[in-house]
């Protein structure tokens, strides 16, 4: 396995940057890693590291690329609160950038199937990328995706959702015999902000005697181009913490009113780590999700089903 710069420039005349892990063997398959949000190639606690080289070593070219703004790419992101880029990104903001970078790995490697993945904006950007025509994608790795929507600026925060406020309150009761939880609040390092949102959210809507009934900020994006990944044969494989708030959501909003519950459906599968956070934070929760990854990988995109022979070994292709 070796690693080299990547660069693709764009009729913008910017350049976005990567890394390009490559096996020593030849190529048949191509992940690439998006960054989580607006975090930058490395991805939350080194894991988009970690995955290109634990997939390079196992005969898969990986790029771990930034779009235009972010780490080593040209650009800037414009001055905005977090939440107002964060909304560019589930809006779509990044695609552009994973289809050039997509269209530049196909040069390099004629015939090589391609499957692009992320955590959360990383996620849901390749979800959407994926989706756009002409289908260039095979594949999409989606970690603790995001199915709904931040606010944009001047916008109010939209309210806890039935179900968020539900799982939270759960918590809370739990906490309540927890001698942690009161030494927290007794120093003033509980949020009281978010737990006051989750008991107004509950008492408001009164949610204790009725069924949830959705997102008022879901995604509507989300559906679309999850079925059209569907219709265009795409395998998707979507990885949640059962810890992690992205869940509950995608449960929600997504799983039991759109695919009833089926977690093994028509090219998508759904997996879960057990108690593991938004970011998998713990290696242990780490090596699950590459676990899944590796066996998904082997099933629909094996490393060595065809022979793919490498081109010149240039480091930067122009597009």
């Amino acid at each position: 396995m070796k690693e080299s710069v990547f660069e693709v420039q764009g009729e913008d005349g910017l350049i976005r940057r990567g890394i390009l892990a490559l096996p020593d063997s030849p190529v048949a398959t191509v992940v690439v890693l998006l960054p989580a949000g607006l975090k930058y190639h490395v991805g939350p606690h080194r894991q988009n590291v970690k995955l290109a080289r634990r997939f390079a070593s196992a005969g898969f070219a990986v790029l771990r690329v930034d779009p235009l703004g972010l780490g080593e790419s040209d650009g800037v992101l414009g001055p905005a609160p977090a939440r107002v880029l964060w909304r560019a990104v589930e809006d779509g903001a990044f695609i552009d950038d994973v289809l050039l970078a997509c269209q530049a790995l196909q040069a390099r490697f004629p015939g090589a199937r391609l499957v692009v993945g992320g955590l959360c904006g990383g996620a849901i950007t390749a979800q959407l990328a994926a989706a756009a025509p002409p289908h260039a994608i095979q594949g999409v790795i989606s970690i603790a995706t995001a199915v709904t929507l931040s606010a944009r600026e001047g916008e109010q925060r939209p309210p806890v959702s039935d179900a968020l406020a539900r799982h939270h309150m759960k918590g809370y009761l739990r906490k309540l015999v927890s001698k942690d939880a009161w030494l927290r609040i007794v120093r003033g390092k509980s949020d009281f902000r978010a737990i006051w949102g989750t008991i107004r959210s509950m008492v408001i809507r009164g949610i204790a005697c009725r069924k949830p009934d959705g997102y008022p900020n879901e995604n509507p994006r989300f559906m679309e181009s999850f079925r059209a990944l569907q219709a265009a044969g795409i395998e998707h494989l979507l990885i949640f913490g059962t810890g992690d708030n992205r869940w509950v959501e995608f449960q929600a909003a997504v799983l039991q009113p759109h695919l009833n519950g089926v977690l093994d459906g028509k090219h998508y599968r759904v997996v879960t780590v057990a108690n593991a956070n938004h970011e998998i934070h713990f290696s242990p929760w780490q090596d699950q999700t590459a676990q899944f990854i590796g066996e998904w990988l082997d099933r629909h995109f094996p490393a060595s089903t065809r022979q793919v022979v490498l081109p010149d070994s240039r480091e930067q292709v122009v597009a």
